[in-house]
């Protein structure tokens, strides 16, 4: 089989969306309901590290990832050398979750892609590793060992992306750098440590976004939080969470019938929250004031 046939045969899969497996008898497949080749029947016919490392690329970048790593069975193993893998990885640098892996492989993979720190094994990750990942996915701090997390290093991450806090110790959690977290995204307010949960922050919070209240401690939900968070749920945020109104978090004894009936005008998802006693006097007062305008 020509190269130029080997690649026609991939464009036809390709287009297909066919599937990678590997079948009880240990033959590789590729292929759909209309079309499938067995690979392990080329095994012979890949002759040149060069087609290999086309091939071997093109499905790779398939959908179906769980059984990718079966296609390096059609690899000769004298073709797999630290030199296939450094071009392999040029090309397709999460293929790092099937490669033997080196020091100097998981640096590649992490330059070219720095989600693939999620590959990396422990003891090759070093400060200068880390720090290269978190560059450019902040997430992956996510994969970083505690040992290695630095202020200087969480920082970076929060500040390229919110969320990544949650992946920050508590002891480098400052009451600035949760403050400015909160400031973009009022939900990060569930991965503050409590004793950084000050009044202002949860205001700040709920200020933002309603739905924060339920990261609001118990002892902090006061009249003026839950209020100001009943009033900032929107629509929108009802609809995209799907899990109620921001009233669902707000103590009994504080649901009052001035509160209800905030929560009512904000959506009528609220009602379900309100208490049973008071349902048909805050839904009388909701009408009165659609009907003023």
């Amino acid at each position: 089989m020509t190269l130029k046939e080997i690649l026609n045969t991939l464009e036809r899969i390709d287009a297909l969306q066919n599937r990678l497996v590997k079948n009880s008898d240990g033959d590789i497949w590729i292929g759909s309901r209309s079309y499938h080749v067995n690979l392990s029947s080329y095994y012979y016919k890949f002759t040149t590290p060069e087609i290999c490392l086309q091939a071997i690329s093109r499905f790779i970048h398939m959908s179906d990832w769980d059984s990718a790593e079966y296609i390096f069975d059609c690899i000769p193993k004298k073709f797999l050398t630290q030199d296939f893998f450094v071009k392999l990885l040029d090309a397709a640098p999460d293929a790092l979750q099937y490669m033997p892996k080196t020091q100097e492989l998981c640096l590649l993979a992490v330059t070219k892609y720095g989600y693939a720190l999620h590959y990396v094994p422990d003891e090759y990750k070093t400060e200068e590793l880390c720090s290269a990942s978190v560059k450019q996915f902040a997430s992956v701090l996510e994969y970083v060992p505690d040992h290695l997390k630095t202020p200087e290093l969480c920082l970076l991450a929060v500040t390229e992306d919110v969320f990544a806090l949650q992946y920050v110790p508590d002891e480098y959690k400052t009451e600035e750098l949760c403050s400015a977290s909160v400031k973009q995204f009022a939900g990060v307010l569930e991965y503050v440590p409590e004793h950084l949960k000050t009044p202002e922050l949860c205001l700040q919070a709920v200020t933002k976004d309603g739905y924060a209240l339920q990261y609001v401690p118990e002892e902090l939900k006061t009249r003026d939080i839950c209020y100001t968070a009943v009033k900032n749920c929107s629509l929108d945020f009802v609809l995209l969470r799907n899990n109620g109104h921001t009233l669902k978090f707000v103590p009994t004894h504080l649901k009052t019938f001035d509160l209800c009936v905030a929560a009512v005008q904000t959506s009528n998802c609220a009602l379900g929250y309100v208490p049973p006693e008071i349902v048909e006097q805050v839904l009388e007062a909701v009408r009165n004031t659609e009907d003023e305008k």
